[in-house]
């Protein structure tokens, strides 16, 4: 139980280091987090619920409409329908590659940097 409403606001926007929904976070996830980031020495990382989530994350967090992904054929099967069917909705291209030819098909990817 919460002791006022300001308590409350000071965790929901983060300036107390309490916890109050397990799926926004929590403290097993913070320290697998911490963990993960020490070990790949990074900055910091993100522990999502699924490999799917995993791999949404990080294509938006890299692409917007106008860009494409490259992509294997021999990918799971929702991970080609997040890029073929989802990503072409927000204006993200995927272009399928087949295995054999992924060595080739580095020539031709357009690159943006970012």
């Amino acid at each position: 139980m919460l002791p006022n409403v300001q308590k409350l606001r000071e965790i929901v926007t983060g300036k107390s280091g309490d916890y109050y929904y397990t799926r926004n976070a929590n403290p097993t996830t913070a320290a697998a987090e911490a963990k993960i980031a020490a070990l790949e020495n990074g900055a910091g990382a993100v522990v999502t619920s699924s490999g799917m989530s995993a791999t949404l994350a990080a294509a938006l967090a890299v692409c917007q409409a106008g860009d494409e992904i490259v992509s294997m054929m021999d990918v799971y099967g929702g991970t080609s329908k997040l890029f073929e069917v989802v990503f072409a909705r927000l204006g993200i291209k995927a272009r399928m590659v087949p295995f054999k030819d992924v060595r080739r098909s580095r020539s031709t990817a357009i690159r943006k940097p970012r």
